[in-house]
């Protein structure tokens, strides 16, 4: 065997080792984001996000996994980090209408459920199910601005020059197995909360 062959022989068993080095190192990335990078948005029970105003909006599910006789308590607020006013916003990620409410008008957060499977990056392919309460507000009063206290979810609220508190959350629990507001039948469904000023967190949960 001539030195050429040797030098060959050595270049592929070279080449080999780094592509094998390349493959392990690429399982272990992969599995490693398997399992620690899990999608905040994924079956979770409880998700949050910071706005940029002084608040936190949090969406949390009583359960991730709901039986075909049981159902599904899901709740959403605003929660303040600091003091401040806050312009009444209209900028709703979803079509404010389809969400659920408070029978108020100018409630700053609602609900929805949409059937599927569906994430930060594909929410805009999903349709909530069934339009939410909608309220007739024509000629009433609805506040103007929110006034936050920082570690509270009491916001301070004016209605034609009187001030009151609010406490800004929605909960509503969707049945699995009878009427609703919203009866869900076996299948994975996506639960959404969004705000007037354009903050919106996702989870998902399982009816089986």
């Amino acid at each position: 065997m001539d030195a050429e062959d040797v030098a060959y022989r050595r270049s592929v068993r070279n080449t080999a080792i780094v592509l094998a080095v390349v493959v392990i190192v690429l399982a272990a990335s992969l599995a490693l984001t398997l399992v620690f990078d899990v999608p905040p948005n994924t079956f979770q029970t409880r998700t949050s996000v910071a706005s940029t105003f002084p608040f936190i909006l949090t969406l949390t599910l009583n359960s991730t996994t709901i039986s075909p006789t049981g159902g599904v308590a899901v709740s959403a607020f605003l929660n303040g980090t600091g003091t401040g006013n806050v312009t009444a916003g209209s900028s709703w990620a979803f079509v404010n209408s389809s969400l659920w409410v408070d029978l108020r008008c100018g409630w700053p957060v609602g609900i929805g459920i949409m059937q599927g499977h569906y994430t930060l990056d594909n929410y805009s392919l999903g349709t909530l199910l069934q339009p939410g309460t909608s309220l007739n507000c024509a000629g009433r009063a609805v506040p103007r601005w929110f006034y936050f206290g920082s570690q509270t979810s009491k916001v301070l609220v004016t209605l034609n020059g009187t001030p009151e508190f609010w406490d800004p959350q929605t909960i509503l629990i969707f049945n699995a197995a009878y009427a609703g507001p919203l009866s869900l039948s076996p299948g994975v469904y996506t639960a959404v909360a969004a705000d007037e000023w354009g903050d919106f967190v996702m989870t998902n949960f399982r009816v089986s």
